[in-house]
């Protein structure tokens, strides 16, 4: 009888460390640090590069369970001279300052479900149920250029408003104020002469569903 033979590979580690890396919480800068550049960066390219992501995945003993969910950090690269300084912060959206003033989960996100307030009466916690699902402002997708502003954003009808020199938190911004619609895509188009499209959604009577393209024009136009 014929025997074969097999070598067996019974585990194979991810270079980081599977998905634990992904989940892991930063905290913000008090001020810009120069960075560790490999290579050579051209002397003539200069500008400031701009980048959203999670940055916190526990508040108190409560973690958030989804990639999506961590609380909304932007990162900052400015380069010049062939030189890199970073610089990043956590936005103030109401998710992450009442997340940071009660210690907990305060709104739901992605996946990530929020509790009524253990600190409130058993009535105040019941009557909580029936109040709906509070949409989150936790802008940790995207960021990008309306006009001379610049404005972070997730999938919902909220973006914020960012200072992109100093990072701080201007305003939030609520989208159904200006257009019908219930959320936009958290990656718009924009032009060359600045136009930004996008697509949203509108949700209606008996469960309708409508998609809306959405066009914001660029500073000189929206001006004249």
């Amino acid at each position: 009888m014929h025997k074969c033979c097999f070598n067996m590979v019974s585990r194979l580690e991810h270079p980081a460390g599977g998905y634990k890396k992904v989940f892991e919480s930063c905290e913000e800068l008090a001020e810009p640090i120069p960075a560790h550049v490999s290579g050579e960066i051209p002397a003539w390219l200069s500008g400031s590069l701009l980048r959203m992501g999670p940055g916190l995945f526990e508040v108190g003993d409560e973690p958030f369970h989804h990639l999506f969910d961590g609380q909304a950090l932007i990162h900052k690269f400015d380069l010049k001279d062939g030189r890199v300084v970073y610089n990043r912060r956590f936005i103030r959206t109401d998710a992450y300052v009442r997340a940071m003033t009660e210690k907990r989960v305060v709104i739901t996100e992605f996946g990530t479900t929020a509790y009524p307030d253990p600190c409130k009466n058993i009535f105040s916690r019941f009557f909580t149920y029936f109040q709906g699902i509070e949409v989150t402002d936790n802008c940790l997708v995207n960021i990008y250029p309306i006009g001379e502003d610049f404005y972070a954003c997730t999938e919902t009808n909220y973006i914020t408003k960012v200072d992109p020199e100093t990072l701080e938190t201007v305003k939030k911004v609520d989208l159904c104020n200006y257009l019908s619609v219930n959320g936009l895509t958290a990656h718009p188009h924009i032009e060359a002469d600045g136009t930004v499209y996008n697509i949203g959604n509108c949700f209606g009577k008996n469960m309708s569903l409508a998609y809306n393209i959405v066009k914001i024009p660029p500073l000189q136009e929206a001006l004249a």
